[in-house]
């Protein structure tokens, strides 16, 4: 998913390819991913930050993890 500048995405941890997202009626996007299915979060930035933080929440819960936001810039 994108947002302005900032792109997340859940990634399969044994393929390394993103989930499958959907857009609801409401505008949220979700991630299509089946139950126990190992996953990690991908955080990205499409220009120069000098830093940025995330908080990292699934199924809107805080997984009690806050990362650093890679700089990709195109």
């Amino acid at each position: 998913m994108k947002v302005g500048d900032f792109t997340v995405e859940l990634v399969a941890a044994d393929t390394k390819q993103p989930f499958t997202e959907h857009t609801a009626p409401d505008g949220q996007v979700y991630a299509e991913v089946e139950p126990d299915v190992d996953y990690f979060v991908s955080l990205s930035c499409s220009v120069g930050l000098g830093s940025a933080r995330a908080e990292i929440f699934v199924d809107g819960v805080y997984l009690a993890y806050t990362s650093g936001v890679n700089s990709n810039p195109n």
